[in-house]
């Protein structure tokens, strides 16, 4: 998973599966976050679900953060920088901005 310039197309849009509890993809129903090689690495892909752990994530909307359920590891733009095509992985939580995200419901993007 890479960050990049928001332009509206699916592959950007996720939702919140509540059936597999698994964060989706808009683009290919049937992939999900996942953090690569069954959880032993810190990089970040869009994958088959499964459900597995390495596969679920839960929105803290006190802090911002998208946090794997097992390992409590953070969703995080790697080296902090909020630059196109920027590694976004996971993280040993440490309350710093490269884990903080801003949930933007698709109705609402427009008005950003």
């Amino acid at each position: 998973m890479l960050i990049k310039t928001r332009n509206g197309l699916p592959s950007q849009e996720w939702f919140f599966d509540g059936k597999t509890k698994t964060i989706k993809s808009m683009r290919t129903k049937s992939y999900s976050w996942n953090i690569k090689n069954s959880g032993n690495t810190n990089n970040m892909e869009v994958y088959n679900t499964y459900s597995r752990w390495f596969q679920l994530f839960h929105w803290n909307k006190d802090e911002g953060t998208f946090i794997n359920y097992r390992d409590q590891r953070a969703l995080d733009v790697a080296g902090g920088k909020d630059e196109e095509a920027t590694n976004v992985q996971v993280w040993k939580k440490n309350g710093s901005k490269a884990q903080k995200w801003k949930l933007v419901y698709v109705k609402d993007a427009k008005k950003i």
